[in-house]
């Protein structure tokens, strides 16, 4: 981490060298030299280069040397923590008989404490991605898996204003530039979705106008619609919705916009309704009755006869 993080955080952000004079290269080229003096000089003690190899055979692959795809895993340290545990056996073993007990002791009361404490953030989902989106390192990652930290935070946030912080870090980190296009419109339908459906108005346009800037497309259309249609937008529903089936007339997109017409009392909306049910009877009848769980009594009853149609009640 860099600094100012938690330095007992196992997180794999990571922060790009900078150059010749980035004093982490330096720092990791002598612990290379290092590993290298200590296998000559324990060249007559062959279960002490067995640790060693093993340490460095087990943390190898997971060094991040090539990206892989994981922020948090602690599982990767397993493996190569067997040989740190086996150290420190053989080291206690030479001390004095009467420190041999208060220090194994000691060691093993260390291990239970950091166990119990990484046991206790993996069991609270936020806690766990907390940890990852307020690392520095996360913001700078040129990797994707920085953003994907910052917005696994947000997605699990139980508030608000946290929620958005992480969406707003997600947004702006290296790593989001990075992102295939669909994977940013994940993101960002994601915050919208949240937006709509507890924020403010001007903040769920914020995040509409983002949509519809990296998001160009049907489908990030016809979700934003939905999702303004749940949050009680009818004016901005119906503008998204029209979009949707001007650029895709599909059951889904007609139904989509015909419901949002209905809402804004357009009569045109039976049209809608009629026209998705002959694209598509399956599609079409799965918008109509999802939107019938959350629509109004009187709205249901203008579209009663599609429901019945489609197995719904009307």
């Amino acid at each position: 981490p860099l600094p100012g993080a938690d330095a007992s955080r196992l997180i794999y952000c990571f922060t790009p060298a900078t150059g010749f004079l980035d004093v982490r290269l330096w720092a990791g080229l002598a612990l290379v030299a290092g590993g290298l003096v200590a296998w000559w000089r324990l060249r007559r003690q062959p279960l002490w280069r067995l640790l060693l190899a093993w340490y460095v055979v087990c943390l190898l692959p997971v060094a991040n040397l090539i990206p892989f795809p994981a922020v948090i895993a602690d599982r990767y340290l397993y493996a190569s923590s067997i040989a740190g545990c086996v150290a420190m056996a053989l080291v206690f073993r030479r001390l004095r008989p009467g420190l041999f007990g208060p220090l194994g002791g000691a060691a093993v009361a260390v291990c239970l404490l950091v166990t119990m404490q990484r046991a206790n953030e993996w069991n609270d989902e936020e806690q766990l991605h907390a940890a990852a989106d307020e690392d520095p390192a996360c913001m700078v990652d040129p990797s994707t898996y920085g953003a994907k930290a910052h917005f696994q935070r947000a997605v699990t946030a139980r508030d608000d204003t946290v929620a958005f912080e992480a969406f707003n870090r997600a947004f702006a980190s290296a790593g989001f530039s990075n992102m295939t296009r669909g994977q940013q419109c994940g993101v960002l339908l994601q915050a919208l979705k949240r937006a709509a459906s507890s924020a403010p108005s001007p903040l769920t346009e914020g995040w509409s106008a983002r949509v519809e800037q990296h998001c160009p497309s049907v489908s990030a259309a016809w979700f934003l619609a939905a999702i303004v249609n749940l949050s009680r937008r009818p004016e901005l529903a119906r503008t998204q919705a029209e979009k949707a089936a001007a650029l895709a007339p599909a059951a889904d997109t007609v139904m989509l916009r015909g419901l949002t017409r209905l809402h804004s009392g357009d009569p045109a909306f039976a049209e809608d309704v009629r026209r998705a049910l002959e694209l598509d009877r399956s599609t079409a009848c799965g918008v109509l009755t999802g939107w019938a769980r959350q629509a109004a009594p009187a709205e249901r009853l203008q579209v009663q006869d599609a429901l019945r149609a489609c197995g719904g009640a009307g």
